[in-house]
């Protein structure tokens, strides 16, 4: 049951329920091992509003379009999650006729939809997610309030979401990749729908004429952060567009029209209203098109390099595009634009490509050969990963997210280590960037170690990981960002987002630790540690649950972090702030709705000198 406690746990359900591409329907769906096959039959079976969590496998589902079923209607109240964009895949050739078809996904009301590719595969007319009002034959398809959609991609030969006859209709999409060669977005009478779109990137292949990437006809779509790219088509492709009476807000958003020939607009308003604020508008050939003359639109910028970049909340100066360095930015477009690789225990590192069919053995082998934007699936087992110097040191050079995570969606199933670490199992140094662990268990190998070490660092995410500290030695760490050398470049843009700290034994080990470097009296960092982000995180230690001194751009926000208090008759917190002297270097940042600090014996929290913007904490005892 390790995996149904697990699943229902994690997604807060009361039942969890598995499918995987090589299960049966026969099986009960409890575990992995008893996974059912056919994610229509399970999902459509789950009564509405009953708590269950329907986890899907990695690989590609292709939905039985006979009598033209293959769609799926979600129940209200359901969570349906895969492993991974890509990694799990819901495909169908149904597609649409004249006032025929469905879309492929349509979500129910206040149904979550997580982590996973809905796919067609018709070189025709196809509705990837949404609801088609007038369908038939068969019975039409009814609007969903307050669904939500995250880290998924959405993609379909004509529509990748369409709400056709989908009135009253909202949902929330957050870092999605949203594909159609017609309109990756549309409406049609879709009066009082109301979309909201954060980071999310919308992408038109252009191949029919007169398209664009997102068009509002009655319905309101609200953009942050997003990128509107419309590529070239056979006539016009604008960016977007409104007509009618719909409504489109633009804010922070990077917006691109393409044509093989004719005229393009970033902003098309035909009839409706477009308010965009904040914006890069980068047509190669043709204008910003008409809009509604209130809005505080930006002057036109060209910037080739936009691909897959997000923009800044707040830019300087105006209208430049740059990454962003938060990190609940999940990656998405690099991850769709990049190669998904395999490591199994069955695999080699001589003879194997990568590919699912022969996958490599080994993570260093992996993590050496994959370039920018990739994603390593691992398989269930202990990966003891070590160099020459007895640990796993990670290289420098990607410039997006390499993601290392686990095939089966699940933690527990993938464990990293060191063959034989000495001092710490996995480094991450020498400008390392733009790597992230999903799902996967970190763990130390022996009793003098760390089970990280990063010193120049930029980009690390640990997303639902485990992270297990050896207390056999006393003073271990789970995370250990501390350097007492120079270097100007020192740990940047480090996330822990959902994960879960502990630590073995009797002896002192501490959680998260981060702490610059510099002459505290000039505040001047030859060592710089910023922007540190602990999201929903457990974190429980005998010494220090998290030390963050001297760090700028603290953000703590949710979660539990707890230390037992007393270790060799010094007394630890359960979360430190800077040092206890004012000599300390400055730290900066906010804790926000934790659900809990506490320390046995020590302090729950301790804001030490020179810190500055700490407050709303709540729980803390």
């Amino acid at each position: 049951m390790a995996d149904q406690e697990a699943y229902a746990a994690r997604y807060g359900a009361r039942q969890a329920i598995f499918v995987r591409t090589d299960g049966s329907d026969s099986n009960d769906g409890t575990s992995w091992a008893n996974a059912k096959l056919t994610p229509k039959t399970v999902i459509e079976g789950c009564a509405a509003n009953s708590g269950i969590v329907v986890v899907l496998g990695p690989g590609t589902f292709t939905l039985d379009d006979s009598g033209g079923l293959g769609y799926i209607e979600v129940p209200a109240g359901l969570h349906v999650v895969g492993c991974g964009l890509d990694v799990t895949t819901i495909a169908s050739a149904h597609v649409l006729g004249s006032l025929t078809g469905h879309a492929i996904v349509r979500p129910g009301n206040n149904s979550i939809i997580e982590d996973l590719t809905v796919s067609g595969t018709a070189s025709a007319a196809q509705i990837a997610l949404g609801t088609n009002g007038r369908a038939a034959p068969g019975p039409a398809q009814a609007p969903f309030v307050n669904a939500v959609v995250r880290r998924c991609r959405i993609s379909a030969y004509a529509y990748g979401i369409w709400m056709y006859h989908g009135s009253a209709c909202s949902a929330v999409f957050e870092d999605c990749l949203i594909e159609g060669s017609n309109y990756p977005v549309r409406d049609y009478y879709g009066a009082l729908t109301v979309f909201d779109f954060r980071r999310c990137r919308f992408v038109c292949s252009g191949g029919w004429a007169n398209v664009a990437a997102l068009q509002a006809s009655y319905a309101k779509y609200r953009l942050c952060d997003c990128v509107v790219e419309a590529s070239a088509g056979n006539t016009t492709t604008d960016g977007v567009v409104t007509d009618t009476s719909g409504i489109v807000e633009l804010l922070n958003c990077k917006i691109q029209a393409g044509a093989t020939g004719g005229t393009v607009n970033d902003l098309r308003n035909s009839a409706g209203t477009i308010n965009a604020h904040n914006c890069i508008y980068a047509t190669s050939s043709g204008t910003i098109g008409s809009r509604n003359p209130g809005a505080a639109i930006a002057a036109t910028v060209n910037h080739a390099a936009y691909g897959n970049a997000q923009l800044l909340r707040s830019t300087t100066p105006a209208n430049t595009l740059s990454v962003a360095s938060d990190h609940s930015v999940a990656a998405t477009a690099a991850q769709a634009n990049g190669n998904l690789r395999y490591v199994r225990k069955s695999g080699n590192d001589t003879t194997g490509d990568g590919s699912s069919a022969a996958p490599w053995l080994t993570l260093n082998k992996a993590i050496t050969s994959v370039t920018s934007g990739d994603v390593i699936n691992v398989g269930p087992g202990t990966y003891a990963e070590t160099n020459s110097a007895h640990y796993w040191a990670l290289p420098a050079g990607f410039t997006r997210y390499v993601t290392v995570q686990s095939e089966t969606g699940n933690a527990d199933d993938v464990t990293i280590t060191a063959a034989d670490g000495t001092s710490y199992n996995i480094l991450l140094a020498g400008g390392v960037a733009y790597v992230k662990f999903k799902n996967v268990t970190l763990t130390s190998a022996g009793s003098s170690q760390d089970v990280i070490r990063m010193t120049v660092a930029d980009h690390i995410c640990f997303d639902h990981c485990k992270i297990v500290v050896s207390g056999t030695t006393q003073g271990n760490r789970a995370i250990n960002a501390a350097y007492s050398g120079t270097d100007a470049n020192g740990t940047t843009n480090i996330i822990y987002d959902h994960c879960r700290i502990r630590q073995t034994g009797t002896f002192g080990c501490y959680g998260i630790w981060h702490q610059a470097h510099g002459d505290t009296g000039t505040q001047v960092r030859d060592f710089p540690v910023s922007n540190v982000s602990i999201l929903n995180c457990d974190v429980s230690t005998i010494l220090d649950a998290v030390a963050l001194i001297g760090v700028l751009g603290i953000q703590i926000k949710g979660g539990k972090y707890h230390s037992d208090g007393t270790y060799s008759g010094s007394y630890y917190h359960g979360v430190l702030i800077g040092l206890d002297d004012v000599a300390g270097l400055t730290s900066t940042g906010s804790i926000e709705d934790v659900e809990e600090i506490s320390s046995r014996l020590g302090h729950a929290l301790v804001l030490a000198a020179r810190t500055q913007d700490f407050s709303r904490c709540s729980k803390i005892s």
